[in-house]
């Protein structure tokens, strides 16, 4: 077994583009988002920024739920490396940034799952280093 092989934390890294799907019907969305895997660097030292930030708070446990989930929405957002055809309600596209995919993923629980099924999917990245 050659470990270079297994080799998921640069796959990881590379990213892995993937459709929205309807969060009822299934049924698969024209609007795409590119996203790095959960070995990724990327991942590692957003997750380390976030615990550092929360250690640094007197008395954590008692943060509110809102810091919680913003810490989530942070983390999937610093795995985002863009979307295509997410527009607003007046049909104009939303420009992908960092702040505004914590601000959809906070808003849109259905967006934030689908996206987080994708980073932690290994499948997604461990495809790219099979050979044929």
């Amino acid at each position: 077994m050659k470990l270079g092989d297994f080799d998921l934390a640069s796959q990881a890294e590379s990213g892995f583009t993937f459709n929205l799907a309807h969060p009822v019907s299934g049924e698969k969305l024209d609007a795409q988002i590119t996203v790095r895997g959960h070995d990724s660097p990327t991942y590692r030292n957003a997750t380390y920024a976030i615990v550092e930030r929360i250690k640094a708070i007197k008395e954590p446990e008692k943060r509110p739920q809102e810091d919680r989930d913003k810490d989530g929405a942070e983390l999937l957002a610093a795995v985002t490396v863009g979307w295509e055809n997410i527009e607003d309600d007046q049909g104009q596209p939303i420009t992908f940034s960092k702040e505004k995919a914590v601000e959809i993923y906070l808003q849109f629980d259905w967006i934030a799952e689908q996206v987080k099924r994708e980073v932690y999917n290994r499948h997604n990245f461990f495809l790219t280093l099979q050979k044929d």
